[in-house]
C-alpha cells in the first residue's frame, strides 16, 4: 500500500468571510510546489500525496476538519504553518493523534525555526522542514520509503529522537528556483477553485528588514516565459483577480522580459492585478507600465516616519521619494493600501501620531492606511534583538508585541486603528448584511432546517429572535449541538431581544457549548437590542471563553467579535451614560426602519452625524416597490464613509457597493443599455465577472475584512438590475454634482 501524505493549509480566518460563490485567498501554493517536486522526481508512483481542497476546508469548523482528516486516513499529516493558522493546526493535529495515534505529523513554513519553542515543545509534532522545502521533501520521502529511514543526513529538518529534538544543518536557499515545477502548469492546483489567486514571480527581497524572515534570502526569479504560461492558464480558468506575492513585484516587471509576457496575456485586462512594491522606486514610466498591465491596487509599506526607527530595522529612509512615488501611483489610478507597524524599536506613541500627521499632510489617505501590530517572528533578527529593546511579545502565534521600553500595551491598543485613536479596532462588516441568502441563513422559523438537504453548504449565519423563541435551556443546548455539526467557520450569530440581559444565561450556555467542540471557531457576535446593556451584562459576554482577547494577550482568533445595534427611533429612551461607555470598546450601530413615502435619507443622515456610532443598518420593506426612497438611500450610502451604511436587504448592499465604485463614471454609464453587463453577470449564470469583483475589493480594501459584496441568490438578478437602472435615471434627473457630506474623519 502506498504511503499517504495529506497536505493541509488552514485558512487565515480574517480573510475567509465569504458566500457560496466567492473564493477568498488561502491558495495552498506551498503544498502545490511540494507535490510538484514529488511528481518531477517520480515519487508519486510510490506515494499518494493529496492536497486538501481549500474550497471545502475554508468553511469547516474544527469538528468538521477532524472528521474530514479521519476519512482521508493519511499516514503523514503535513501542515503548512503560518502565524495565523499555527495554533489551530496544532490543535487539530492533537485531536487527530488522540484518535489516530499512528499518524505522523509533519510541519513546514516560516514558523519553523530553532528559536520557536511554541512548535518545538508541542508533543504532536513528529518532524518539520525549516526553510524552503522543495528539495527537502524529496529527500525526506525517499528516506521514509527506505528501510534505513536515516533522517540525520537530510538538511533543513528537525525530528524527534527519543525525548529530544534534533535539528540537522540548515539548507541553503534554492539558487535557481526554476527547478521548482509550477503547480498551475502541471495541473496540481486547480485554479477554478478560486476567483482570487496568488502567483509568485520570484523569491527574496532587496531590503533586509529585521522583522522579516526573508532578511537573508537572496533574490531569485522564475523565468518570465513560465510566468506567462501560468497567467494564461489562470486566465483561461476564469481567474478574475490575482495577487503577486513577491516582496516587490517591480523588481521582476521592470526588466528581464516579464512585463512583456504579462502584457501579451492581459491586454484586455481580463485579470485585475495587485501586489506590493517600494514607493521610493516608482517613476512615471513604472506607474504607466503597472496600469497598462492591469494593476489597479498596490500595497505600500511605510512602516514608520522616524528615521532612527527605519535605520535600525534596515530600511533606508527617504520620505520625500516615498510621497512622490505614492502620488505618481495615485495619478495613474492605482489604489494604494498604505501600511505601517506599531511597536517598532524607537517608535513611541507620539511617533504613531506623527505617522498620521504625515499621511494627512501629504494627503495620502487616512482611510486607506492600515496599522499592523509588530509581530516578533521566529528566526528574525528582531527576535534575536528583542531583549535589548525590552520588547515583550507573545510566545504564541502570531507573536504580537505586548509592550516595550518605547510603547506600552495601552498605547499599542490605542494605536491599532486606521481611525486613530479609535480603540475599537476592526470589525467584520459582512455580518451586518445577514439576509444574504435564505439558503445560508438560519432564522427562528427555519431552525428545524439546519440538518435539511435544502440548506446549500453550511449555514453561515444564525439569526435568533430571542423574545419570540420558545425554548428552554435543554432545547438551547440541543440547538447548539446541531449547530456544532453543521455551521460554517467563520460564522455569524445575530441575537435579537428587547433586553438582552433577560436571556444571558441561555445565551452563555448556548455559545459555550458550540465552542467547547470548536475552540478555534471565528466570527461575529451581533447583539440587536432596544436596551443598552449594563456593565455586568457586557462583562458576561467578555468573560465567555471565546470572546475577543486579541488586544489583551496577543493571540489571534479563538474569538467572536462583539458588536451592538440599537433602534434609532428609541434613542431618547436609551441610557446615554451606558451607551457612551459601551462605545469606547465596541462598535455600536443604529437601526433605521424606513416606511414607504418617508424621508428615509434624512433619517439616515441624522444617524451618520452621530460620530460616536459606527454606522447604521437600514431596513426598508418591499424596496422594489419604493424606488424613490431606495434611490435617495443609495445616494447617501455611496457618498458616506466606507462601512458606515448597510442595508438589511442583501441586493441593496450589493448594488450600493457597485455604485460606490462606479460613482465617477455614472454619467458615462447612464446611456448603457445592458444593465446586466454593468452589474457583471454572465448570461444565465449566478456569478460575477472580473470588473465587479475587483470593484468590491478596491472599494473596501482599506480593511480586507470589511467585505460587503455578495453574489446574489439565483432569482434576484433582475431586482438588482432594476435598482441600478432606477438609480442611474435618478442621478441623471437630479444632476448630482457634489457628494453628500459625511461625518468628518477622526483626527489625531
Amino acid at each position: 500500500m502506498k504511503l499517504k501524505i495529506l497536505f493541509l493549509q488552514l485558512p487565515n480566518p480574517l480573510f475567509c468571510i465569504s458566500t457560496h460563490n466567492r473564493r477568498w485567498g488561502g491558495v495552498p501554493l506551498a503544498a502545490g510546489y511540494l507535490k510538484g517536486m514529488l511528481l518531477k522526481n517520480g515519487l508519486l508512483d510510490e506515494v499518494n500525496a493529496e492536497i486538501a481542497p481549500y474550497k471545502s476546508v475554508k468553511q469547516m469548523n474544527d469538528r468538521q476538519l477532524i472528521e474530514y482528516i479521519k476519512e482521508e486516513a493519511p499516514d503523514i499529516l503535513a501542515f503548512s504553518l503560518y502565524c495565523w493558522n499555527t495554533s489551530r493546526s496544532l490543535f487539530i493535529a492533537g485531536e487527530i493523534k488522540k484518535q489516530m495515534p499512528g499518524v505522523k505529523v509533519m510541519v513546514g513554513g516560516p514558523e519553523i525555526s530553532e528559536d520557536n519553542n511554541y512548535i518545538l515543545s508541542s508533543p504532536v509534532v513528529d518532524l518539520g522542514c525549516s526553510g524552503e522545502g522543495e528539495l527537502t521533501i524529496v529527500e525526506l520521502v525517499k528516506a521514509l520509503l527506505s528501510k534505513q529511514r536515516d533522517l540525520s543526513k537530510i538538511k533543513g529538518i528537525f525530528y524527534r529522537d527519543g525525548g529530544r529534538i534534533v535539528f540537522t544543518p540548515p539548507r541553503e536557499p534554492i539558487e535557481d528556483i526554476n527547478i521548482v515545477p509550477s503547480p498551475y502548469i502541471n495541473g496540481i492546483l486547480d485554479p477554478r477553485q478560486f476567483k482570487r489567486i496568488y502567483l509568485e514571480t520570484g523569491r527574496g527581497c532587496h531590503r533586509k528588514c529585521k522583522y522579516c524572515s526573508w532578511e537573508k534570502r537572496p533574490l531569485s526569479k522564475f523565468d518570465p516565459i513560465r510566468v506567462g504560461k501560468e497567467l494564461q492558464i489562470l486566465k483561461d480558468a476564469g481567474i478574475q483577480w490575482l495577487q503577486f506575492i513577491d516582496s516587490d513585484i517591480m523588481l521582476s516587471l521592470a526588466k528581464g522580459g516579464l512585463g512583456e509576457e504579462v502584457e501579451k496575456v492581459n491586454k484586455d485586462w481580463g485579470i485585475i492585478f495587485d501586489g506590493y512594491m517600494s514607493a521610493e522606486m516608482v517613476t512615471e514610466e513604472k506607474a504607466e507600465l503597472l496600469w497598462r498591465l492591469g494593476f489597479r491596487s498596490m500595497g505600500i509599506g511605510l512602516q514608520s516616519t522616524n528615521p532612527d526607527t527605519l535605520n535600525n530595522i534596515g530600511r533606508k529612509p527617504n520620505l520625500e521619494k516615498f510621497v512622490r512615488g505614492c502620488k505618481i501611483l495615485r495619478e495613474h489610478n492605482i489604489w494604494l493600501q498604505l501600511e505601517f507597524i506599531v511597536g517598532l524599536p524607537y517608535d513611541h506613541i507620539t511617533d504613531i501620531e506623527n505617522i498620521y500627521r504625515f499621511i494627512d499632510e501629504h494627503k495620502l489617505g487616512r482611510d486607506n492606511t492600515m496599522p499592523f501590530r509588530l509581530l516578533v517572528l521566529p528566526g528574525t533578527a528582531l527576535r534575536r534583538e528583542a531583549e535589548s529593546f525590552s520588547i515583550k511579545y507573545s510566545k504564541e502565534p502570531p507573536y504580537n508585541i505586548l509592550d516595550s521600553s518605547y510603547i506600552s500595551s495601552g498605547e499599542i491598543r490605542k494605536a491599532m486603528s486606521n481611525k486613530y485613536p479609535d480603540p475599537r479596532g476592526k470589525i467584520h462588516y459582512s455580518f451586518i448584511d445577514s439576509y444574504l441568502s435564505k439558503d445560508s441563513v438560519i432564522e427562528n422559523q427555519r431552525l428545524g432546517a439546519i440538518n435539511s438537504p435544502d440548506i446549500i453548504g453550511r449555514p453561515e449565519k444564525i439569526v435568533l429572535d430571542l423574545d419570540h423563541l420558545s425554548m428552554n435551556t435543554g432545547q438551547y443546548l440541543d440547538l447548539s449541538r446541531k449547530i456544532i455539526d453543521n455551521i460554517a467557520c467563520p460564522t455569524v450569530i445575530w441575537l435579537k431581544a428587547k433586553n438582552i440581559k433577560d436571556h444571558m444565561h441561555d445565551i452563555a450556555d448556548f455559545l459555550r457549548n458550540i465552542v467547547s467542540e470548536n475552540p478555534y471557531i471565528f466570527g461575529n457576535l451581533l447583539v440587536e437590542t432596544a436596551t443598552v446593556p449594563d456593565i455586568k451584562t457586557v462583562n458576561a459576554f467578555i468573560d465567555l471563553p471565546f470572546a475577543d482577547k486579541q488586544d489583551i494577550d496577543g493571540k489571534i482568533c479563538k474569538a467572536f467579535f462583539l458588536s451592538f445595534i440599537f433602534p434609532w427611533d428609541k434613542k431618547s429612551a436609551l441610557d446615554e451614560k451606558n451607551l457612551e461607555e459601551l462605545r469606547k470598546s465596541y462598535h455600536c450601530f443604529w437601526s433605521v426602519d424606513v416606511d414607504r413615502n418617508e424621508n428615509g435619507a434624512e433619517k439616515v443622515r441624522e444617524t451618520l452625524w452621530d460620530t460616536g456610532a459606527s454606522g447604521c443598518v437600514i431596513g426598508i420593506s418591499s424596496p422594489e416597490n419604493d424606488l424613490d426612497n431606495v434611490n435617495k438611500l443609495l445616494d447617501v450610502s455611496i457618498n458616506s464613509a466606507i462601512g458606515k451604511v448597510h442595508f438589511r436587504n442583501a441586493e441593496l448592499n450589493y448594488v450600493a457597493v457597485f455604485l460606490r465604485m462606479n460613482y465617477n463614471q455614472i454619467p458615462q454609464l447612464i446611456n448603457m443599455n445592458d444593465v446586466s453587463e454593468m452589474l457583471g453577470f454572465e448570461d444565465g449564470e449566478n456569478d460575477l465577472k472580473a470588473p465587479l469583483e475587483q470593484d468590491f475589493l478596491v472599494c473596501l480594501n482599506n480593511d480586507m475584512k470589511n467585505v460587503t459584496a455578495y453574489t446574489p441568490v439565483k432569482d434576484n438578478n433582475s431586482i438588482m438590475k432594476n435598482f441600478v437602472s432606477s438609480f442611474y435615471k435618478y442621478y441623471s434627473a437630479n444632476h448630482l454634482e457634489s457628494k453628500t457630506e459625511a461625518p468628518a474623519p477622526a483626527t489625531v
